[in-house]
């Protein structure tokens, strides 16, 4: 039976890095990302206190051993370069910049790859995003979340999205260059780290006058869809030249 792969060894991979460790003398489990540890693997001794916020994540809690990827990956210099990136076997695409996501989700790399968007300093990203098989069905680690984007149904979306915007008197922003910045939209607001509230509700405007069609594809978003339109309708963010001075 093949093993699963782990997003530990996928971002190890891409990042062009060597597991550490020294050899296992018994097999075990990887208290972080669950791999499977045989006997005389590179693994660790876990190396957390009482203070560490994540051990709901853990995927073998009390296990005593780290592979010799994970172990890698939880350092500082670990941490820092696994905030944000789209991790796969031709290396890091980046993935903090508006431009970087809206490129992602209109063309992911060929699986598999590891998607990272952290929204805090520090934060363990690495081993506990999910590996993505699909180009269509994509999983992002956003935080502290993990969110599901079916990519073709949040692609045909948009279009939806913009009509609806026109529709209760939006309109595109412009860059100074006439680039458009900014579709318009019928929602109150979209968040791009998940923290607005009321992120993916529509407007009352938009509920008394769009169509009930349009109005149940925009209930049909999920989370992670919602927070993907947030990238895919600002087409333009980013890409506006400083003004000049003299």
């Amino acid at each position: 039976m093949t093993r699963a792969i782990t997003s530990s060894e996928v971002v190890l991979k891409a990042l062009g890095l060597e597991s550490d460790g020294i050899p296992a003398k018994v097999a075990g489990d990887c208290t972080f990302c669950g791999k499977h540890i045989a006997k005389g693997e590179l693994c660790v001794t876990p190396d957390f206190g009482p203070s560490f916020m994540d051990a709901v994540s853990l995927a073998s809690r009390g296990s005593g051993m780290v592979c010799g990827d994970c172990a890698v990956l939880v350092t500082g210099e670990g941490l820092l370069a696994t905030g944000y990136g789209v991790f796969h076997a031709g290396g890091v695409n980046p993935f903090r910049k508006w431009a970087d996501i809206r490129a992602f989700l209109e063309n992911p790399p060929v699986a598999p790859f590891v998607a990272l968007y952290s929204t805090a300093k520090n934060q363990h990203m690495a081993w506990r995003a999910v590996v993505n098989h699909s180009r269509e069905l994509l999983y992002i680690r956003v935080g502290l979340r993990d969110l599901c984007i079916r990519r073709q149904f949040v692609l045909r979306a948009l279009g939806i999205v913009e009509k609806m915007g026109l529709q209760v008197g939006r309109e595109p922003t412009k860059t100074r260059e006439g680039l458009t910045k900014s579709y318009p939209t019928p929602f109150i607001a979209l968040s791009s780290d998940l923290k607005e509230v009321l992120s993916g509700a529509l407007t009352p405007t938009a509920v008394e006058n769009c169509s009930k069609e349009d109005i149940e594809t925009m209930h049909r978003l999920n989370v992670g869809e919602l927070w993907a339109l947030r990238f895919l309708v600002s087409p333009g963010a980013g890409l506006e030249a400083p003004i000049k001075t003299s």
